[in-house]
């Protein structure tokens, strides 16, 4: 009778979603207008984005009136961010809640230097404000390890002068208790030339994203903040060794290119933390702690890994392993990995292309001379392959161990620790989340030995 009861629920929430889909469509409807309202009758002029900045979420015209420029801000409500503003809109004192808000930052002797003046905010969610003219972060750091080297004219000196104070400031307001609110990612924020000063010009983000989401953790917004001040202090520096890891750091910075959830593309790292000529550079995996959880002597051992992405868990074993090998079928994770340990003198780490879907399984023999290996790496990979099993099964045959993460819905690691138990005879949980990573926790790691026949 499962059957009937799923027919029931579904037609009981029908309706509403119906409801809620004709809402979004008269919304768009009537935001169209507006926003073409706006650009060919009152002369509102399309903003020129940077083709690296996000601009799903809204369009963005200048206005100008009396020899004074604003920003306005028209939102796309089929994205999800535009549901979220518009239904804190629509209850009881919703807007005149967010206009205080938005008012409260803009004049608080702290985040007040680093939020821009919000002018007007109507029932749509349309935000006319303060315009600030100057240099976006997020296409700063691109340029520069597109590069190697600053746009003509920027200063970073300057630049990361004023990004240490946006940090301070940042602490000292959520040490006087204020709320943990806003989106710092580096496309909302400028660096506003005339006054030195570091601001955030996504209003919509300070209402949307709220305590306790993990885009408004401490860690998360330092780890977008400080990556972003080593890319300055790299670059400003006179020294060989800094220059030869800025170009390992851009190799790296093009995985994130990928447009797949694992590119880590909000990270100076990428989808691994990396430790180059001795700095550390974090990543959305912190590798030196999901290997501080794994009880295995991984001293003068033979370690591959399938699906390395940039080779950062093979980097952080190098000092220890005999030998490591990692493979990736992204061309641009392969360069990375490769490079990283030439900046850093490794000889006992080797990086291959290879295809795990499409590529002879045979061939990893190969690849590692035909000796056995100690442990097999596969971590949070088996939702992007669809023959996983089967690549499990054969790591199984040549690998003594096996550390493994699963990733995917709750149905599809459960498929996955089954397998596992059939490849294995001892298959133990090392954690049942994932606690290095900021944003992603639902992952499950796993020690497995003693490969069945």
């Amino acid at each position: 009778m499962d059957w009937l009861r799923q027919g029931v629920q579904v037609s009981r929430t029908a309706p509403k979603r119906v409801a809620n889909a004709v809402s979004v469509r008269l919304r768009t409807i009537a935001m169209e207008l507006r926003y073409r309202l706006a650009v060919r009758l009152l002369g509102y002029r399309p903003m020129a984005l940077d083709p690296r900045i996000d601009n799903s979420v809204s369009r963005v015209c200048v206005r100008e009136q009396n020899g004074t420029r604003t920003v306005v801000k028209f939102p796309r409500f089929g994205i999800w961010w535009a549901r979220r503003f518009y239904n804190d809109l629509k209850v009881p004192d919703g807007l005149s809640g967010i206009r205080v808000l938005l008012a409260s930052l803009a004049s608080d002797p702290v985040m007040g230097t680093h939020v821009p003046r919000v002018h007007h905010v109507d029932r749509l969610g349309v935000i006319e404000s303060e315009y600030v003219d100057g240099e976006n972060l997020a296409v700063l750091k691109a340029y520069i390890l597109e590069h190697l080297t600053p746009p003509p004219g920027v200063r970073p000196a300057a630049v990361r002068r004023a990004l240490q104070q946006l940090r301070a400031d940042l602490r000292s307001y959520w040490a006087q208790g204020g709320a943990r609110r806003g989106d710092w990612d580096l496309q909302n924020l400028i660096y506003e030339t005339s006054s030195g000063v570091i601001k955030n010009v996504d209003h919509e983000g300070f209402v949307t994203y709220r305590d306790g989401d993990p885009q408004t953790s401490d860690e998360f917004i330092e780890l977008l903040l400080g990556g972003m001040d080593a890319v300055l202090e790299l670059v400003e520096s006179d020294s060989a060794v800094d220059q030869r890891t800025l170009a390992a750091l851009s190799a790296v910075w093009k995985t994130t290119h990928s447009g797949e959830s694992y590119s880590g593309r909000r990270y100076l790292a990428g989808y691994h933390s990396l430790r180059i000529a001795g700095k550390s550079f974090r990543g959305q995996r912190d590798c030196e702690a999901r290997l501080a959880t794994v009880p295995f002597d991984f001293a003068d051992k033979v370690v591959l890994d399938l699906g390395c992405n940039a080779g950062g868990m093979l980097h952080a074993l190098a000092g220890v392993i005999g030998e490591g090998v990692g493979i990736d079928r992204d061309p641009r994770c392969v360069n990375a990995a490769t490079l990283v340990a030439q900046v850093n003198g490794t000889s006992n780490l080797h990086f291959l292309m290879f295809d795990l879907e499409h590529d002879e399984l045979d061939d990893l023999r190969v690849f590692t001379f035909g000796q056995r290996i100690d442990i097999c790496f596969m971590l949070s990979v088996a939702m992007w392959i669809p023959n996983w099993k089967e690549v499990v099964r054969f790591a199984s045959t040549f690998a003594d161990a096996m550390l493994f993460e699963t990733n995917g819905s709750s149905a599809q690691q459960g498929e996955q620790v089954a397998h596992l138990r059939q490849c294995f005879s001892d298959v133990r949980v090392l954690q049942d989340r994932s606690p290095d990573d900021p944003l992603q926790k639902n992952r499950a790691m796993y020690l497995c030995s003693g490969p069945r026949p």
